[in-house]
């Protein structure tokens, strides 16, 4: 074998290294879902009502008092790689009976912050619920909801015709990025 086949063999041959691009795709997800019951997440179960039912006072001048009940959030959310983005999730109500006032306590999921809110029947309007929602996934997050009078000293008005039918309150709730 002479120099020049020599030097032309080792001019091909492997070295002791070498690169590959590996190219990955991973879709933007925005999941939420609100329900009644923890360890589900079926339809029916994230469509049946929380119900709240006020015992009337018993001597004149009390008030009602309030009452609470809970519900559950399940979220999955990523954001980009690197970046400043968050995420929130938004509550509205679409309407509140006079003197009404239901306020909404969630349990943050893990590096986020939890808002406590409160509508009543002027004040509607949608809130930050949870903010700084990052890349989680997070099943039966607990939310607990309380019901009652605006004030001491505001009676709500009754629900239905006479106070005995229950009226509906219909909560919008939204994953949006944080602005």
């Amino acid at each position: 074998m002479s120099c020049t086949e020599l030097a032309s063999n080792l001019a091909f041959a492997d070295t002791a290294g070498d690169t590959q691009t590996v190219s990955v795709t991973v879709p933007s997800i925005k999941l939420l879902d609100i329900k009644a019951a923890s360890g589900t997440s079926t339809s029916a179960d994230e469509a049946d009502a929380l119900s709240f039912t006020l015992t009337a006072p018993t001597a004149a001048g009390d008030n009602f008092a309030n009452a609470t009940t809970g519900g559950f959030y399940d979220v999955t959310s990523n954001v980009a790689s690197g970046g400043s983005t968050t995420r929130k999730i938004t509550v509205a109500a679409d309407t509140l009976g006079a003197g009404w006032k239901l306020t909404l306590a969630p349990t943050a999921v893990s590096g986020a912050t939890a808002n406590t809110i409160s509508f009543t029947s002027s004040d509607v309007a949608s809130k930050d619920l949870v903010t700084a929602v990052g890349n989680i996934a997070a099943k039966d997050t607990a939310i607990s909801y309380t019901f009652g009078p605006e004030s001491a000293s505001i009676v709500p008005s009754y629900t239905g015709a006479d106070g005995t039918t229950a009226e509906n309150i219909t909560l919008t709730y939204t994953l949006s990025d944080d602005s």
